[in-house]
């Protein structure tokens, strides 16, 4: 799985608006990509309140639940970092040119 950076982007900036990770009623928003990417900001301390299992068999599918998620110290200074939509423009252009120096 390659990581979404809009996809992590927007999972912090809920959580730190409604403290939610998810938005109300939308039935088909629980990916299994969006779960791995939750799982990845959990992995990286910016998230908090998780609890992962894995299921084994055909799917392998990843399941969590949360008690009360919340963003870490370190989440909270991620958002505060790439919430300017320009400045969050320019970050991902420089991680793309740094990953493009990596293979």
């Amino acid at each position: 799985m390659k990581r979404d950076w809009d996809l992590i982007r927007e999972i912090v900036v809920r959580l730190r608006d409604t403290d939610q990770l998810a938005p109300p009623d939308v039935d088909d928003y629980w990916t299994q990509e969006r779960i791995r990417h939750i799982k990845l900001l959990d992995e990286a301390g910016l998230i908090s309140g998780l609890h992962f299992e894995q299921e084994a068999g055909e799917l392998d599918q990843l399941f969590y639940w949360m008690p009360r998620p919340e963003l870490t110290w370190a989440g909270h200074d991620f958002v505060e970092a790439i919430i300017d939509e320009s400045v969050w423009t320019k970050t991902k252009q420089r991680m793309a040119t740094v990953a493009s120096g990596l293979t």
